[in-house]
C-alpha cells in the first residue's frame, strides 16, 4: 500500500513491468529457469497494484498495459494446470500400464504371462497404447471440465475470483458455459477414439 500510493502512485505499476521485462529477456538469454523468480515477484506486486486500487476498471489504461503482461502469463499457465493436469495424468497412467515395454521391465511369471496376453490380443501394442492413451486423456477432460461447471458456485466461485483477480469476475458466466460444452466435445472425441480403435481392430 504504501508503494502504491503517494506522490507517485504508479511505482508498483513500474516495478511489475520492470521485473516482467528482466525475467522475460533474462530467460531467453540464460534459460527460462532464470525467469521463474522474476515472475513471481512481479506477480505479486501486480497483484498488490490490483489492490491498491478500490476498483479494478477504475486503474488508468497506461497502468494496466504494465501490471496486466504479469497477470495474464501467470493466470494463463495456472488456467492450463488446473484444466490439464487431471486428464493428462490419467492419460499418461493409460499409456504406461498399456506400453509393452512398460510390461518388458517387470518380471516374473504373472507379468509374463501378462505380456504373452497382451502381445497375442493385438500385433501393433504400442499403437493401441496410443490410442486408449488418448481416448482416455479426452474423456478424463470431457468429465473434468463438465464436474467443474457443475460445480461452480459458492466457495468456488469465491476461490476462482480470489485467485484470478480481476479477470474471472466478469467473464465466469461464460466461462463455465465454455467449459460445460468443451467438456461434452471432449467427450464426444473420446468415444469417437474408441470406435476408431475398434474399427482398426
Amino acid at each position: 500500500m504504501r508503494a502504491g500510493l503517494g506522490p507517485d502512485d504508479w511505482r508498483l505499476a513500474y516495478i511489475t513491468f520492470a521485473l516482467f521485462v528482466v525475467g522475460i529477456l533474462g530467460g531467453m538469454i540464460f534459460g527460462w529457469l532464470w525467469c521463474v523468480p522474476f515472475l513471481a515477484v512481479s506477480f505479486v506486486t501486480a497483484r498488490a497494484a490490483m489492490i491498491s486500487v478500490m476498483f479494478p476498471a477504475s486503474m488508468p489504461l497506461g497502468q494496466k498495459w504494465l501490471v496486466y503482461p504479469t497477470l495474464i502469463v501467470v493466470y494463463i499457465l495456472l488456467a492450463v494446470e488446473v484444466l490439464a493436469f487431471v486428464p493428462v495424468l490419467i492419460g499418461a497412467a493409460t499409456f504406461v500400464a498399456l506400453d509393452p515395454r512398460t510390461w518388458h521391465s517387470v518380471s516374473g511369471p504373472v507379468a509374463q504371462n501378462l505380456i504373452e496376453e497382451i502381445q497375442h490380443w493385438r500385433p501393433d501394442q504400442e499403437t493401441l497404447a496410443i490410442l486408449v492413451g488418448i481416448s482416455a486423456t479426452l474423456a478424463a477432460a470431457g468429465v473434468w471440465w463438465i464436474l467443474l461447471a457443475c460445480l461452480y458456485g459458492g466457495w468456488v466461485r469465491r476461490f476462482l475470483e480470489a485467485v484470478f483477480h480481476p479477470f474471472f469476475k466478469e467473464s465466469a458466466e461464460k466461462l463455465r458455459r465454455v467449459s460445460l460444452v468443451a467438456g461434452v466435445v471432449m467427450a464426444v472425441l473420446a468415444f469417437l477414439c474408441v470406435v476408431l480403435r475398434k474399427v482398426r481392430t
